[in-house]
């Protein structure tokens, strides 16, 4: 597949015409909220159903995404805020992939929308459904210079398909490869795959900021790293850390929720 057939146009037209209820109207988004806000993070995000999940293996105990935290254990029911909108959830997927317009929208909802410190966390649940999402993503990011954008991802086929297709990865935009297995003990081992991968796809001249690496560990793995995601100590929340949106840690360790 060509890259010209990747491409994302952009209508500046209809961006400067948009208004409020348009944009979140095509994005699938509350008019009342307009785009969900983490509360771990502060800052805005945009999810889908889990369901949409492609790589994820949720009823496998040892995979990653087996204990969600927008899921009930080994399920696809959701729980939390989350269950009341599982209809909406649902609908996105549809917007992004039938909206003609869903990457203007999100432009305009990530600008009204700006955090004091301009990040944007991207599918606090949910994934990257295919190239043509991820080139919408990408675009988006360009278009917004002055934002952080973090997203974690266990579709690896999908980003080096784009990455080795020559589409630019932008210097805002940190991408982090989650590695598929739960880290049981602080002696396993379960990010090499995505370790060597990022070593390969940083190559990569089009790769503007490099792409890094998470995994998911229990108590005692947790403890025992020294590159834990400090949210544990600090309320289960972020606070004033960026480590996510700026990459300056090459693997980040999250404790299993």
């Amino acid at each position: 597949m060509s890259i010209s057939l990747l491409e994302q146009s952009w209508d500046s037209e209809y961006y400067d015409n948009l208004d409020w209820n348009t944009a979140c109207d095509e994005v699938g988004v509350s008019r009342k909220n307009g785009l969900p806000k983490t509360s771990k993070m502060g800052c805005r995000s945009y999810n889908l159903h889990p369901l949409f999940c492609n790589s994820a293996r949720h009823d496998d105990p040892n995979d990653a995404c087996a204990t969600c935290f927008g899921l009930a254990a080994m399920t696809t029911e959701l729980r939390g805020n989350y269950k009341f909108h599982k209809a909406s959830l649902i609908a996105r997927w549809d917007k992004i992939m039938n909206s003609e317009h869903w990457t203007e929208a999100m432009v305009f909802l990530i600008k009204a929308q700006a955090t004091p410190d301009f990040k944007f966390r991207w599918h606090d649940i949910g994934d990257i459904q295919d190239i043509f999402h991820f080139k919408k993503i990408i675009k988006v990011a360009e278009m917004t210079p002055k934002f952080a954008h973090w997203i974690p991802t266990n579709e690896y086929g999908i980003v080096r398909a784009a990455v080795t297709r020559g589409i630019v990865i932008p210097e805002n935009l940190h991408i982090t490869l989650s590695a598929r297995k739960k880290q049981m003990t602080p002696d396993m081992t379960v990010t090499t795959e995505v370790e060597e991968l990022c070593i390969q796809l940083n190559k990569h001249k089009n790769v503007k900021k490099d792409i890094d690496y998470t995994r998911v560990a229990l108590r005692e793995a947790y403890m025992a790293s020294e590159d834990q995601c400090p949210s544990w100590f600090q309320n289960h929340e972020c606070q004033d850390c960026r480590i996510c949106f700026d990459g300056t840690k090459k693997s980040i360790a999250f404790k299993k929720h």
